[in-house]
């Protein structure tokens, strides 16, 4: 029996809609948001329970895994490892600044360049992408006959890291698949024991927001 890892963003903030880094500032869910991890929560009423939930340590992903987690009664585990790329002196500053005040740094974002480290420091996108493969490594170890099914809430840097690991891609590889927030993305784990591999079974599910409200 194949393993289930189920990947999902958390609901909208208001500078997700600025177009602003967050990063690893602890920006809460806008009304929007909240109302998505609601209707996320409804959604998941109706699916397999899950064995684990767990969240980055950000509010805004842990406020979208609670419902999840309520109606299975279950306790959201924090796990820091999940959380948004720390982007240095980006964090806090919208599209548009960047662009006036750090445009070659902006640019080698843009253009994923590997090793570039932002000003006032934050994490190169290898050692970022580096920090994403071993969450999911932790996450493999913990699949037993006991635990089949396991949600994280976490973020879109983090979702672009999963997809490409679990294409075989580089981390530099550009990839044109939507990360929206609160979309359900599923992976499993097929194979024996010494052979296993990450499949993508479904990508940017957003059925839960035809939910009424």
């Amino acid at each position: 029996m194949a393993s289930e890892l189920i990947l999902i963003r958390h609901g909208v903030t208001a500078w997700n809609k600025d177009r602003r880094f967050q990063g690893g500032i602890d920006i809460p869910l806008d009304d929007e948001g909240l109302r998505q991890a609601c209707l996320l929560g409804q959604f998941f009423q109706h699916q397999p329970a899950p064995d684990l939930v767990i969240a980055s340590d950000l509010g805004r992903a842990i406020a979208t895994a609670k419902p999840i987690a309520d109606h299975f009664r279950l306790e959201v585990q924090i796990e820091p490892h999940w959380r948004e790329r720390h982007f240095g002196d980006f964090e806090g500053k919208s599209h548009r600044e960047l662009l006036e005040q750090y445009p070659e740094d902006f640019e080698r974002w843009r253009s994923r360049s590997l090793h570039h480290v932002f000003p006032g420091g934050g994490e190169s996108l290898a050692v970022f992408h580096a920090r994403v493969l071993a969450a999911m490594d932790d996450v493999r170890r913990r699949f037993s006959k006991d635990i089949r099914r396991i949600v994280v809430l976490t973020h879109g840097g983090v979702l672009g890291s999963v997809y490409r690991i679990a294409q075989g891609l580089r981390p530099d590889d550009s990839i044109k698949v939507p990360i929206e927030n609160t979309a359900v993305n599923r992976l499993f784990l097929d194979g024996g024991p010494n052979e296993e591999t990450w499949a993508i079974r479904s990508w940017g599910e957003l059925t839960h927001m035809n939910f009424p409200a």
